[in-house]
């Protein structure tokens, strides 16, 4: 069988798009990241449009300007280790960041002396 050409050009390794339709008939975008991309766990998301996926896949060039947020900059900023944190984890690791905000600490100093930061 053929393989189908992807409707985005230049996706890096072990990263595909396609259109899927779920039963209620509503047609939307499915990414999929394999583990060769990650180096953990397959990653699958959904976009209500192929622009949305193309920007979560790319990031949009002004946005990444002020804020990194593609999946590309995210690999090549954090490395697959991003990909292997459990959405519990990343919960915690954002509440652990907001409370460390108000104090003069880091959160590799936070998890060295978990005693002398009092809250935790």
């Amino acid at each position: 069988m053929p393989h189908k050409k992807s409707p985005i050009a230049d996706l890096p390794a072990s990263v595909s798009c396609r259109k899927v339709q779920n039963s209620a008939g509503v047609t939307y975008w499915r990414v999929r990241v394999g583990k060769k991309f990650t180096g953990g766990s397959v990653l699958e998301k959904n976009f209500v449009s192929l622009g949305k996926a193309k920007e979560w896949i790319f990031g949009d060039i002004q946005r990444l300007k002020a804020q990194p947020g593609s999946l590309i900059e995210l690999k090549a900023s954090a490395g697959a280790a991003a990909f292997s944190l459990t959405p519990a984890q990343i919960t915690e690791a954002v509440d652990a960041y907001r409370r460390l905000a108000e104090t003069p600490l880091g959160l590799k100093t936070a998890g060295r002396h978990p005693i002398s930061f009092g809250g935790f």
